[in-house]
């Protein structure tokens, strides 16, 4: 095997290793998410007695699973985009067009990178107001996100050689 394609599939194997850890945490939060929701109903119908952290928790526990599973639906080529380019039949401007959408979300991520990592440290001594954890949590759920989905968008073009991920050539 050529080096190029032992790096194709370690970075392809790495990338599924990424996707399978981000999703199940998502569906681990989701759950969390579901049984939160409805301990948080029947209290409030029920027994007329709402708990308080119900809704915090319930927000910030989307909001991780949301931002974890950002490269995942990279990955599947499952996000949403507009894929003029790729009826196209000149492989080349696809493949020129995969590597600038790539550029571009690295450099969205490095800008989040930026401006987030500080906006996180800053709030470790801000508590949120019911559960009174520090508010770098809920925060860096956004900074981790786009740290997953800018790496899994590097290793989805060098594990495929740039083709495009709606590709079904490309379907993992």
């Amino acid at each position: 095997m050529s080096k190029d394609g032992e790096l194709a599939r370690r970075c392809q194997r790495l990338n599924m290793a990424i996707t399978h850890v981000t999703e199940t945490l998502g569906a681990l939060l989701l759950s969390i998410i579901v049984v939160i929701n409805g301990i948080a109903v029947f209290y409030r119908y029920a027994l007329t007695s709402p708990i308080g952290w119900s809704e915090e928790t319930l927000r910030y526990a989307i909001v991780w699973a949301v931002y974890l599973v950002g490269g995942a639906t990279i990955v599947r080529g499952e996000q949403m985009a507009i894929n003029l380019l790729a009826t196209i039949d000149r492989p080349w401007l696809r493949q020129t067009a995969t590597y600038f959408s790539v550029l571009v979300t690295v450099a969205l991520a490095a800008v989040i990178l930026y401006f987030g990592v500080p906006l996180v440290i800053g709030n470790l001594k801000q508590f949120s107001p019911t559960m009174q954890i520090p508010m770098a949590i809920p925060y860096a759920a956004v900074t981790v996100g786009y740290l997953i989905v800018a790496v899994q968008s590097v290793l989805l073009v060098l594990s495929t050689g740039g083709q495009p991920p709606g590709d079904s050539s490309n379907r993992l």
